[in-house]
């Protein structure tokens, strides 16, 4: 097996991470190859993989996605505080505008009576 073949099938054994340790191995092989040329060969061998429709590689885009009940939890959180930024804007336009809650109730009361 070629030494290209074999890091080939390291790197997709290891789901195409873990560079610094393939780097060391192909070190002491006596190969020198910096960590972003070895990063751009993975990318390069993840991308050929998943277009063959290779399973490793499908496999290693799903663990490089957020999963599991943390993340979505995460995720909810951003949303929520989203929404808060967004009304306390709102409040915050309402008060630079004049208009108070009495304001807002009044005109409240004015839209059932004219009904």
């Amino acid at each position: 097996m070629s030494v290209q073949d074999a890091l080939d099938e390291r790197l997709r054994t290891t789901a195409y991470a873990q560079l610094d340790e393939h780097r060391e191995h192909l070190t002491s092989e006596g190969y020198n190859i910096s960590r972003s040329a070895l990063g751009r060969h993975a990318q390069a061998l993840r991308a050929a993989d998943s277009s063959l429709g290779d399973r490793r590689a499908r496999v290693a885009e799903i663990k490089a996605k957020p999963k599991g009940k943390r993340d979505d939890l995460l995720m909810e959180l951003g949303r929520l505080q989203l929404a808060q930024s967004r009304i306390l804007m709102q409040l915050h336009a309402l008060e630079e505008s004049g208009i108070d809650a009495d304001d807002d109730a009044l005109v409240e009361g004015m839209n059932t009576t004219a009904a």
